[in-house]
């Protein structure tokens, strides 16, 4: 029986092609909802303007672009991914 909706949390591998979660997700459900959270369990550690966080940023407008030209997108947010994701899950249901 397919699964109708799907949530591939983006973590670390920011990329479309070659992801294994969003290539099953796409086998195996009728919608596929694509999410990132800035946690803020990892952030309180960094400053501002950390290189790090620029590049990250940077790399997901690059996916969020591939996403949304492939038909979908990315959903962004900024808080406690334990809680967030969840939560989001719960929302798309």
């Amino acid at each position: 029986m397919p699964i109708s909706k799907s949530l591939v949390w983006f973590r670390r591998d920011l990329r479309v092609f070659d992801h294994a979660a969003l290539h099953h997700a796409l086998r195996a459900s009728g919608a596929v909802y694509c999410a990132f959270v800035f946690d803020t369990a990892i952030l309180a550690g960094l400053p501002r303007d950390d290189r790090r966080l620029r590049f990250i940023h940077a790399s997901l407008l690059e996916l969020d672009a591939e996403l949304r030209r492939l038909g979908g997108g990315l959903i962004v947010r900024h808080g406690a991914a334990r809680e967030l994701i969840p939560a989001l899950a719960a929302e798309l249901e």
